[in-house]
């Protein structure tokens, strides 16, 4: 991170593979693919308990993004846009970090976050 520069984060997620019937492309098989790793599917949660919020205006991608953090040992609330995310990190000072969206309707992530900061 610098300041004023913003941030880079790397998330990895484990890889599927999809299997389309060429003649009906709407009906799909999702097969996971073997762990890279030796022992990647098997670690241990790393996470603390720590309350963490994510925001995002799309349930699926809300609903992976907090799957994967309580499995990391995370606690997790999930708010659907950037006016709800304002209203439960000030009701909720035990949230130790937000993990949201930028593209958001109405209150969109970067002014959530400016409102959050201050």
């Amino acid at each position: 991170s610098v300041p004023g520069g913003g941030t880079s984060i790397e998330l990895w997620l484990p890889a599927m593979a999809t299997d389309v019937n060429a003649e009906d492309s709407s009906s799909s098989v999702v097969t996971p693919l073997p762990a890279q790793q030796e022992g990647a599917a098997t670690l241990p949660p790393v996470g603390d308990g720590r309350l963490i919020l994510v925001v995002d205006d799309e349930t699926g991608v809300r609903s992976v993004t907090s799957g994967f953090l309580r499995r990391a040992g995370y606690e997790v609330l999930e708010a659907s846009s950037g006016a709800e995310a304002l209203a439960m990190v000030e009701g909720r000072p035990e949230i130790s970090l937000v993990v949201m969206d930028v593209m958001m309707p109405g209150m969109n992530g970067d002014e959530a976050a400016r409102r959050i900061h201050v």
